[in-house]
C-alpha cells in the first residue's frame, strides 16, 4: 500500500509542473519589450510604469494568481482522489471486513485535501484489533498500541506457558486506552505463575468496560485466581464480565475468592461466569450464594457449574435471589 508520503511527493511533482507552466504564461502575458531594454533594477521599472499603470497591471497580476490557485487547488484535489482510488482498489484485510473498508474510501475521498494538510495523516494505528498468533501481538507497533480501544487475542491452544506470560504482559500494558478486552487464553499450560503476570496486565486499564476472560483449561490454582480477582476488582469502569475458569485446579477456596470479588465491582451489569468442573463443594456454593447477594443490580446473570460435587438443590436458592434481584435473563447450568 502506498503510504501518504509517497503520495504526497507525486503531488508536489505534479505542482512543480503547473506552476513552471503557468509562470511562463505570465511572463509571456506581461512581457513589455520596453521595459525588458530598462535596467535590471525592479524598483527603477516600477517607478517608470508609474502608480496607475503599476496598479492595473497589479489588479490583473492578482486576478490571474488566483484563477491559478482555483485551478491548482482543482486539480491538486483530482490527483489526490485518483491517488486514494488507486491506493485502495484491492481488497483489504481487517476486522471490519470489505463493506468498512468500502466505506472508509469514500469518507476520505470526501475529507479531499483535508486529511492530508489538517489531519496528520490519520494512519497512526487502529481502534479494533484482532491477533490470532503469539508472535504477531509481540511484534506489533508499540505507538500505534495506545490507539486501540477494541482488543480481541485468541491463543487457544497454542501452547502458551508462564515463560510465554512475561513477554505477553510488558506487550499487553501498552493498550492501556482499551475499552473492550476478549482474552482467550484456554488450553494452555498456565500456572499460578502466569495467572499472576497475567494479573499485572490489569494494572492501568481505567477505560475497560467490557471483558470477556477465557483461562479454560489450564493449571491456575487458587493462588492464581486470587491474584487474578484482585486485579479484577480494580477495574472501576468494568460494566460486563464474562469469566471462564473451567477445568482449573481452584478448588473451593479458588471459587470462594472470585465469589468475595464480584460485589466490590460496584458497576457491574453484566455477569457471565463459567465455573465448570473446579472442585465447587455445598460449603464454597453457599459462600457464593451469600455474596451474590451483596452484588450491584444486574441485566444479565449466566452460570455453568457443571460438573461440580455440590448439591444441586442449592440453586433454587440462587433461583430465588434472582427474582428477588429481579433478573430477567438468567441461566444456570448445573
Amino acid at each position: 500500500m502506498a503510504s501518504y508520503k509517497s503520495i504526497l511527493d507525486g503531488l508536489l511533482d505534479s505542482v512543480s509542473n503547473i506552476v513552471v507552466a503557468r509562470i511562463r504564461t505570465l511572463k509571456q502575458t506581461y512581457n513589455d519589450s520596453s521595459l525588458n531594454r530598462l535596467p535590471a533594477s525592479s524598483d527603477t521599472k516600477l517607478s517608470l510604469l508609474g502608480a496607475k499603470q503599476f496598479q492595473t497591471l497589479a489588479n490583473q497580476v492578482e486576478q490571474f494568481m488566483q484563477k491559478l490557485l482555483n485551478e491548482f487547488n482543482q486539480e491538486l484535489e483530482e490527483q489526490y482522489k485518483h491517488s486514494i482510488n488507486k491506493q485502495y482498489q484491492r481488497p483489504l484485510t481487517g476486522t471490519n471486513g470489505q463493506e468498512c473498508q468500502r466505506e472508509q474510501i469514500k469518507e476520505e475521498q470526501e475529507k479531499g485535501l483535508v486529511i492530508m494538510f489538517h489531519n496528520k495523516q490519520q494512519d497512526d494505528g487502529e481502534t479494533t484489533l484482532k491477533f490470532n498468533h503469539l508472535k504477531d501481538f509481540l511484534y506489533y507497533d508499540s505507538k500505534k498500541a495506545k490507539q486501540v480501544q477494541n482488543l480481541s487475542i485468541e491463543f487457544k491452544s497454542q501452547g502458551m506457558t508462564d515463560n510465554n506470560m512475561e513477554h505477553f504482559m510488558k506487550k499487553f500494558i501498552q493498550f492501556y486506552n482499551i475499552e473492550h478486552l476478549k482474552l482467550n487464553l484456554g488450553c494452555n499450560s498456565l500456572t499460578v505463575v502466569g495467572a499472576r503476570q497475567l494479573a499485572g496486565c490489569f494494572t492501568n486499564l481505567n477505560r475497560l468496560s467490557f471483558m470477556d476472560v477465557s483461562l479454560y483449561n489450564n493449571k491456575i490454582t487458587w493462588e492464581g485466581i486470587d491474584a487474578l480477582m484482585h486485579a479484577f476488582k480494580h477495574l472501576y469502569n468494568l460494566k460486563d464480565l464474562n469469566l471462564d475458569v473451567s477445568c482449573n485446579p481452584i478448588g473451593n477456596k479458588g471459587f470462594v475468592i472470585v465469589s468475595k470479588a464480584l460485589p466490590e465491582m460496584r458497576r457491574l451489569r453484566k455477569l457471565w461466569l463459567s465455573a465448570y468442573d473446579i472442585g465447587v463443594n455445598d460449603e464454597s456454593f453457599k459462600i457464593f450464594i451469600n455474596e451474590f447477594t451483596k452484588l450491584p443490580p444486574l441485566l444479565i446473570a449466566k452460570f455453568d457449574f457443571k460438573v461440580n460435587p455440590f448439591n444441586k438443590k442449592l440453586t433454587q436458592e440462587l433461583q430465588k435471589i434472582i427474582h428477588e434481584k429481579k433478573i430477567n435473563n438468567y441461566e444456570i447450568l448445573v
